[in-house]
């Protein structure tokens, strides 16, 4: 069986100029994930919510 990863670790994983894309649903945690590790790395990131298709695209930009 595969391990899930946590949408955090997901998120620390991704290279400068990497996405990844989440639900929706998961706009607010994801928001505050993105902020939370980039203050706590020293990196930036991008959130943008894609409402036809349902899905928030994280990229990390630096």
């Amino acid at each position: 069986m595969e391990e899930k990863k946590s949408m955090s670790k997901m998120i620390v994983a991704l290279s400068a100029g990497e996405s990844i894309a989440f639900p929706i649903e998961k706009h607010a945690s994801v928001r505050a994930m993105c902020y939370n590790i980039g203050l706590t790395y020293g990196r930036t990131y991008s959130a943008n919510a894609n409402r036809t298709d349902r899905i928030i695209t994280v990229t990390r930009t630096a």
